[in-house]
């Protein structure tokens, strides 16, 4: 079912990575994001996604609390990312697929279209999720109850 689109907080947008899809598209009330989208997945040399951003410059982090998926197929992930352009590099970590495994998912150059990832054991949703840049260092973090296990917190 198509998101309408709009409704974003003030400063964020929703829009297609690589190849653009029907009914793509996300909204924001009550403080969730509902994003809807379809595309080709993040791995080798191109990438096809939804994706919804706000600008980060500098140092920083991005938490989210994942609440529940529908319509996952196998390659689906919904979590926070750094930096996505069609082949570019990236830092992501999330939950991917139907079966809710937690995924740290990188590529480290633009066009070299090798992603590396290391995934965990299913978890129950909701799950948060956490990345953490620290100039050119990304850090993951993930938990059941929002308590980050390798230093800081989640919330």
């Amino acid at each position: 079912m198509p998101v309408p689109a709009g409704s974003l907080p003030s400063g964020w947008t929703s829009s297609a990575v690589g190849a653009s899809y029907a009914g793509a598209g996300a909204t924001y009330a009550n403080s969730v994001f509902t994003v809807a989208g379809t595309g080709d997945q993040m791995w080798n040399t191109s990438d096809s996604f939804e994706f919804v951003y706000t600008p980060l410059a500098g140092d920083g982090w991005v938490v989210a609390r994942i609440t529940g998926v529908q319509n996952a197929r196998y390659f689906s992930r919904y979590g926070v990312m750094q930096g996505p352009t069609p082949a570019g590099t990236y830092a992501f970590l999330g939950i991917t697929g139907p079966g809710s495994n937690p995924d740290f998912q990188w590529r480290t150059g633009t066009g070299q279209g090798t992603s590396q990832a290391t995934a965990a054991a299913v978890v129950t949703l909701p799950y948060w999720v956490k990345l953490a840049r620290a100039g050119d260092v990304m850090t993951a973090y993930g938990s059941a109850d929002g308590v980050c296990r390798v230093g800081g917190h989640c919330l």
